[in-house]
């Protein structure tokens, strides 16, 4: 399942969001874009309160950044993992409810934003993120969303591309955190007769190797 192209997006977009964290876990939110883009200046905000991006911010090599109040926290989260973040000034919570996020650039034109509300998204499931189905489809769209089947969410790294109509997969690391020379679980489960190959890449999108044909 080769990861998503970031040329083919025209900006950095949202992919994915975390309003319902559990107990400990800071919320946040993931973008991706071309490697190498610069966010200095530029903003999040829910319609009314901006909260700026650190300057020198920039989306890294992997084509995935997450922002999040507290990256240390988030990452001891996810045992250790190097999950690329950046902490916006001024963090506000966000609302299960109800709420916004509006993506824009240093010069305050609006890149991507999302909207939702408990009438058109049902309930925010607990613990889980909402991952946008491609970076491609309309943001604004609540049937371009679906809850993560990984507990907690996949901040920082691209979930697997599932081909349209297909159901029944799943992909599922023990770790994120890679070892040489220690054991990392993958439970894989697809349709019975259902042809898969799982692929190794590297941050840069290159394939490292092919696991399972």
């Amino acid at each position: 399942f080769p990861p998503r192209r970031s040329s083919d997006l025209s900006g950095p977009v949202f992919t994915e969001i975390q309003a319902n964290p559990a107990a400990g876990v800071p919320e946040w939110v993931e973008i991706e874009g071309q490697a190498g883009h610069d966010l200095s200046k530029w903003t999040l905000d829910d319609g009314s309160i901006f909260r700026r991006i650190p300057n020198g911010t920039g989306i890294p090599a992997g084509g995935v950044l997450v922002l999040s109040r507290d990256c240390v926290a988030l990452r001891t989260a996810w045992s250790g993992a190097s999950i690329p973040c950046a902490t916006p000034e001024g963090w506000n919570q966000l609302s299960v409810d109800s709420d916004a996020v509006v993506l824009r650039d240093s010069t305050g034109v609006k890149m991507d934003s999302v909207r939702w509300n408990h009438r058109s998204w049902g309930d925010w499931p607990a613990g889980r993120s909402r991952e946008r189905i491609s970076a491609l489809v309309p943001s604004e769209d609540p049937a371009s969303w679906v809850a993560s089947t990984a507990p907690g969410g996949t901040p920082g790294w691209i979930p697997a591309a599932v081909s349209p109509g297909l159901s029944g997969l799943s992909v599922s690391p023990e770790r994120r955190v890679v070892v040489p020379g220690n054991e990392n679980r993958i439970d894989l489960s697809a349709p019975a007769g259902q042809r898969v190959v799982l692929e190794l890449y590297d941050l840069s999108r290159r394939r490292i190797a092919v696991l399972w044909n």
